[in-house]
């Protein structure tokens, strides 16, 4: 789901609103266990603790159908597609930059298989080819997202 064409096309607004759209259909089906995060693009990782196997699939299933149904906005009719990287942790301690990598492995992954696919890390081997956003830009992403939730906690906090 690049919104770039579709920022292109039809304004950063109407982009706007198609990715508030898409990311209120992944708040919908994803809980507490389930962090689901877009990176870029088409680009989507999900990171699940407490899972069993039939879960998994049944969540990726329900999200690839969420993240490509139409949407009308302002009278716009948009579909997107995108791909998922999935990794599955029991344990909680597990560093949030390294969990990132794993599903990012997994979502090049998907993304050679065509579009709208997932793949789950645990069931593929990493080999040399298969790309991911190498370490640092994973540690950024990860370094913003605790930023972001820290000061959310920050403003929760304030308001009590």
């Amino acid at each position: 789901m690049d919104s770039k064409p579709f920022n292109d096309t039809y304004g950063h607004q109407i982009g706007d609103k198609l990715l508030r759209r898409v990311s209120d259909h992944l708040l919908q089906v994803t809980n507490s266990h389930q962090k689901a995060f877009r990176i870029g693009g088409d680009e989507f990782l999900l990171i699940m603790k407490d899972y069993d196997a039939d879960q998994v699939t049944v969540l990726a299933e329900l999200l690839l159908q969420k993240i490509s149904v139409p949407y009308n906005i302002q009278g716009i009719n948009l579909q997107v597609t995108g791909s998922i990287g999935i990794t599955m942790h029991p344990s909680p301690k597990k560093p949030l930059p390294s969990l990132l990598k794993e599903a990012d492995i997994a979502m090049y992954q998907a993304k050679g298989m065509g579009r709208n696919r997932y793949a789950v890390y645990q069931r593929i081997k990493q080999r040399p080819n298969v790309r991911s956003y190498g370490t640092a830009r994973v540690i950024k992403f990860a370094a913003g997202f605790r930023k972001k939730t820290k000061i959310q906690s920050i403003q929760q906090m304030a308001a009590l």
